[in-house]
């Protein structure tokens, strides 16, 4: 905070919270029909297409409740569906108008007299569509009419009269609408504006800023950096990261306008997939400090405070992160301004659960690069018509559009964003949930005009215009580009196979990292969720770490999870997502791992011991979270699930009736036991903690963990392994299980583990070597009984190929690696996917299936895992000391593969693999970066030393 000392937070105070979370409101006016018939108040409006109104007609003495909806969650051809009807008997020149919503109750005061009371006549809210009763916008439809409305008011406070400006002619608290149709905010986002003065030549000048709330800074009208969302996503009630910029180029001698565009962001906006906004706080606001260094050795700061200006009617009347944005360019010159408000610094933080004391709101700089723009796609029309016109970026991508139009002024469009088009060309967004996902621009009438909507991002490939309210007849869409954002654009791996669709398989991965890290690793970019899912992260991090240096991000995201447990503050357990916003639930096996497996795989990626000092406290007192008595029994976990009963027969039924809350999150059957799983991670963790605690030089806490390490495998091995090596769990069984020869009776009932089960009993080295041969036999049988079709979900995505590797199944790994059919890693790429998908059978192209709506994201980079088995067993490029300061390199072959190559930057410099087979002989050639030892080690066993390149060859068995 000391470079924003003396600096204050400006703005404008929240008089309502956000309007498009408001739900429980009250709206009221007084109006007088000037020409015509009838007035119509239009709220709870998203665009001029989606609105609920109140019509009242003084020729037939009824007022008229509508509901109007262009019903593109469902397919259906748009509607204005008559909601109820109530008789006016006392009519008056000048006429009262009360409405108050909660949820779907409706009460309606006209001239005093309630004429609905409470009535439960607005339309049901549907949680997998957009919100169709909070206030969001407010306005009038005025068709043929004249109507002058006044004393305008939201929960009894008024709405100012810059903000009424949209909507007609204002004076004096009053407008006129004639003949109009048109929409404003209650509260708007906000522009700040100082006027500063350089007196001299500048040697040095810098910006320290941030916001509550997504900010973008500008000089004199131009955009500072091309960045995007600063001030970041943390948990803002604990920490807000503030950026400093270089402006010494950008200041000019004389008058210059330091301003700042802020929208509500994560902030005060929607967050994850709850149901309203202000998750964090209300209002948005600002916070800034300019420090100068003149040629002649003078100084000046200059600091927010009430000498700045704030916009009262911003001519983006909403932006937020899962709505979209709603831009009016017709306001840019009509822009009202006032003397900044001091808005109160953030007070003491509180915890999500519980109490403490111990906590401080703190500012920092952030020091990593943020999102920015790393790519465009030219969008190619798929098809249009005088209603909508469809665009291809060709690529699925996060981001922002660019587009370019002109038109006739007042006239406006809608642009909707969506992963897939059905056959018919239709746009599909039934799986965006409640997330709108729509951006609005009103036209100005330019000449031409370009909308870049800046304060909000989308997950998308196809991209839909039409007209907002009006046809697109008299509006040209000149040209639509797909501007993609990320935190990453330093590629470190690349690979390449004789395979083209396992090469669009590793494309779709590095598309899915690229597209999903965006502020933090977020599970998918388009619904709404996009939260820092601990699952996710913990299940790719080693994927994410070949294809790009994560370093950095992930590093913050790590903060971030350690506020999270703090905040969450439930005796060290871990929240399942980081920043924890949206969901309130934590201590779920597999994904509270993440707080031990994600800093270790980054200290085995890139050798700094910073990241494990870092994050060992949170280590610790997850493991030992896990350890606590109610989160155990003889050694077996239930973290977040029942109490497994008091009994002494470890192999009762008892051990699988554990209420699963994820377990193997949406694995094609749900075959193994949340409490296996649970266990299973509990031995990794406290395993990764006693090697972390050996690096850092904790002797005590490195032998604690590995004894705890040991207890937890043997009751693994007690409850699960038998004396051969094979797994046996007992409860319901599926089709298949009763159908595959090999599952027999152990101890007089039947023996019937999944892939995932195996998976992570081997690679976590939980089974005894000695018993793999069984072992790796069953676990091999769980993918050949099944014509090598992958059956497991997020749990044991990233421990297949490997886990089959470490028995000696290379074979097995590599004909699942080219499994065309569903559930396998290349059905999607078969059905047109250019990034990951959330579940295997997200999409049919043969018969345009597409899933259930309710959770299938098509860019979810956890099923992308694959990746990292790509790098490691087909090129072979293995560390096998932290940082790769050495490294082993064992390729392998297999499957229909004729060649793989590829590369991987490692902190060390560039080592490149690659392989072919030529005439039964297998040819390697590799180079290393100097300073490097490297143990290469060849399909045949024969090893060699590397010392910079080799090429050699070895016999090459058929496979």
């Amino acid at each position: 905070m000391d470079k924003l000392q003396g600096a204050s937070w400006i703005g404008k105070r929240a008089k309502w919270g956000n309007p498009m979370s408001l739900h429980k409101y009250t709206y009221s006016l007084s109006y007088r029909l000037i020409s015509g018939s009838a007035a119509q108040i239009v709220f709870a409006a998203r665009n001029k297409d989606n609105y609920l109104s109140v019509r009242m007609d003084h020729a037939t003495g009824r007022l008229t409740v509508s509901y109007v909806c262009d019903n593109a969650w469902e397919n259906k051809l748009p509607m204005v569906e008559t909601l109820k009807e109530f008789p006016i008997d006392n009519i008056q020149p000048v006429n009262d108008v009360r409405l108050s919503v909660c949820d779907r109750f409706l009460t309606i005061e006209y001239n005093n007299k309630i004429i609905s009371d409470s009535d439960e006549i607005l339309p049901p809210q549907d949680p997998f569509m957009p919100y169709n009763k909070r206030l969001m916008l407010i306005g009038f439809r005025q068709p043929g009419s004249s109507v002058e409305y006044s004393n305008i008011c939201v929960d009894d406070t008024p709405v100012s009269d810059a903000c009424l400006l949209p909507l007609g002619e204002v004076c004096g608290g009053k407008v006129t609408v004639t003949d109009e149709f048109e929409l404003t905010s209650i509260d708007p986002c906000i522009m700040v504006r100082k006027s500063v003065f350089i007196k001299g030549t500048v040697r040095h000048a810098v910006l320290y800023a941030s916001a509550r709330g997504f900010y973008n800074p500008y000089i004199n009208g131009s955009k500072i950096e091309n960045r995007y969302f600063a001030p970041g996503f943390t948990d803002y009630r604990l920490r807000i990261a503030y950026q400093k910029y270089d402006i010494t180029s950008k200041l000019i001698q004389g008058e210059n306008e330091i301003s700042a565009h802020i929208g509500s962001g994560y902030y005060s906006g929607f967050a994850g997939y709850n149901s309203h906004a202000d998750i964090y706080g209300k209002g948005i606001s600002f916070i800034a400090k300019i420090c100068i260094e003149y040629e002649n050795g003078e100084t000046e700061d200059i600091a927010t405070d009430s000498s700045w200006e704030v916009s009262e009617n911003s001519p983006i009347m909403y932006a937020d992160c899962l709505q979209g944005e709603y831009y009016d360019s017709r306001m840019t010159d009509h822009i009202k301004y006032r003397p900044s408000e001091i808005i109160p610094s953030p007070q003491k933080p509180v915890p999500t659960n519980g109490q403490r004391d111990d906590l401080m709101f703190t500012m920092e700089e952030n020091t990593i690069v943020a999102p920015r723009e790393v790519a465009r796609f030219v969008g190619a029309c798929t098809s249009q018509n005088d209603d909508r016109i469809v665009f291809d970026m060709s690529q699925n991508i996060v981001g922002t559009v660019c587009v370019k139009l002109r038109g006739k002024r007042d006239l406006g469009i809608k642009i909707r964003y969506g992963e897939i088009c059905t056959r018919s060309g239709e746009l599909y967004v039934a799986n965006l949930r409640s997330a709108a996902n729509t951006d609005v621009y009103i036209l100005s009438g330019s000449e031409s005009e370009c909308f870049i909507p800046d304060l909000t991002f989308h997950g998308f490939r196809y991209v839909e215009i039409s007209g907002n309210g009006c046809s697109l007849k008299d509006i040209d869409i000149e040209s639509v580009e797909g501007i993609v954002i990320s935190d990453m654009d330093e590629v470190t791996g690349s690979f390449e196979c004789s395979n083209e669709l396992v090469d669009k398989l590793y494309s779709n991965s590095v598309w899915g990292q690229r597209d999903n890290f965006l502020l933090i690793p977020t599970d998918c970019p388009q619904r709404n969720e996009r939260m820092g899912w601990t699952g996710d992260a913990q299940a790719f991090v080693r994927t994410a770490a070949y294809n790009m240096n994560i370093y950095n991000f992930m590093r913050k995201w790590l903060k971030d999870l350690r506020e999270a447990q703090i905040m969450y503050n439930k005796n060290g357990s871990v929240p399942d997502i980081a920043p924890l916003c949206g969901d309130n639930r934590g201590g779920c096996a597999g994904w509270g791992d993440a707080s031990v497996i994600v800093p270790w795989e980054l200290y085995m990626a890139y050798g700094k011991k910073e990241i494990l000092e870092e994050n060992y406290e949170m280590m610790c007192a997850w493991v030992d979270f896990q350890n606590s008595p109610q989160n155990r029994y003889n050694g077996l976990r239930t973290v977040n699930g029942t109490q497994v009963p008091e009994q002494s027969d470890l192999s009762h039924t008892a051990y699988i009736q554990i209420q699963q809350r994820r377990g193997d999150h949406l694995a094609y059957d749900h075959s193994t036991p949340f409490i296996l799983s649970a266990t299973a991670y509990a031995a990794y963790s406290a395993s990764l903690l006693s090697r972390t605690a050996a690096v850092l030089g904790k002797k005590e806490d490195e032998k604690k963990y590995l004894d705890l390490s040991d207890k937890i495998k043997r009751s693994f091995c007690e409850a699960w392994v038998q004396d051969d090596g094979t797994l046996a769990y007992w409860g319901e069984m599926s089709v298949d299980d009763v159908n595959n020869t090999y599952f027999s009776d152990v101890k007089g009932s039947v023996h019937h583990p999944s892939q995932t089960a195996y998976a992570l009993a081997i690679d976590f080295d939980i089974i005894d070597v000695k018993k793999y041969p069984r072992a790796a036999e069953c676990f091999k049988r769980t993918f050949t009984s099944r014509n090598n079709r992958i059956f497991g979900g997020f749990l044991g995505i990233a421990h297949f190929a490997p886990a089959l590797m470490k028995c000696g199944c290379a074979d097995t790994a590599f004909d699942l690696l080219t499994q065309e059919e569903c559930p396998g890693w290349l059905y999607s790429v078969k059905n047109g996917a250019t990034t990951i998908w959330e579940r295997w059978n997200s999409y049919d192209a043969k018969t345009d299936t597409i899933a259930d709506r309710s959770m299938n994201s098509f860019n979810h980079y956890t099923y992308g895992a694959i990746g990292q088995w790509l790098y490691s067993d087909v090129l072979g490029i293995q560390p096998s000391a932290p940082g790769y300061s050495s490294v082993e390199l064992k390729p392998h072959y297999g499957g229909l593969l004729a060649y793989a190559k590829g590369s991987y930057i490692t902190p060390h410099g560039e080592i490149y693999s690659s392989w072919r087979l030529d005439r039964g002989k297998f040819i390697y050639e590799c180079k290393v970066p100097d300073g490097i030892n490297a143990r290469l080690t060849m399909p045949d066993g024969s090893v060699y030393d590397v010392t910079k390149y080799i090429c050699c060859e070895c016999d090459a068995v058929s496979k």
